[in-house]
């Protein structure tokens, strides 16, 4: 009785384009992707001849700190965020555990991240927690999960000549590195440098979330 119609649309599964067709929605979820049944009164039908319906897409590096509604206009349902305002990705957060985060996307969140005192991330003004030695790396993390970051992210970034940052020295990032590991949360990790990038992976980062420029080249 509550089921949604959509007729004559063309569907893109992921890897193929499908002919256009009915598909049938009940209570959030795709019931039937090739619908030739009878039309029930009740059935919200949408015409969509001409158009297209593909699954929700998935930006994978955001920082939402605001206008959590605008993702789904654009076909985001999911967000990484490498970096954002704690209380509002626990609300996110508690809304989804609900059912009930039906306005914004669905929101996986590092949280709070780890960079040295006057590091990146420091000069907007939210008040972070730094780290200055590798034995504050395990409890700094465990504080993290408590809050409800599912990734750690970590910064190795010293800046440029126009904007010098601090940077976590390389004992400090493996033992970040380490103590996600050993809570089964994946680190990754901020560079800004070929030699960086490098290093960060040889400390067991599970990823780097920027791909940089050196030398005019893209590093690849």
């Amino acid at each position: 009785s509550a089921s949604t119609l959509i007729q004559n649309v063309r569907v893109f599964d992921g890897n193929n384009i499908l002919a256009a067709r009915h598909v049938l929605i009940d209570q959030g979820k795709i019931v039937d992707a090739n619908f030739k049944g009878s039309l029930n009164p009740q059935m919200r039908v949408i015409d969509a001849t001409g158009k297209t319906l593909l699954p929700g897409l998935i930006d994978a590096h955001v920082h939402a700190f605001q206008d959590q509604d605008l993702p789904l206009l654009f076909g985001v349902t999911t967000q990484i965020d490498m970096f954002t305002n704690v209380p509002a990705m626990q609300e996110i957060q508690k809304r989804m555990a609900q059912g009930k985060n039906t306005q914004a996307a669905d929101l996986s969140a590092a949280g709070t991240l780890a960079t040295a005192p006057k590091g990146h991330g420091t000069q907007y003004g939210m008040e972070i927690e730094t780290l200055t030695s590798a034995e504050q790396a395990q409890p700094w993390v465990d504080r993290r999960l408590v809050e409800g970051s599912q990734f750690i992210k970590i910064v190795m970034e010293n800046g440029d000549k126009d904007f010098r940052v601090h940077a976590l020295d390389l004992k400090i990032v493996k033992a970040l590195i380490q103590a996600a590991h050993s809570r089964k949360k994946l680190a990754v990790v901020h560079i800004g440098n070929f030699e960086d990038a490098r290093a960060a992976l040889a400390a067991g980062a599970d990823g780097l979330v920027h791909i940089q420029m050196q030398n005019g080249a893209t590093l690849k």
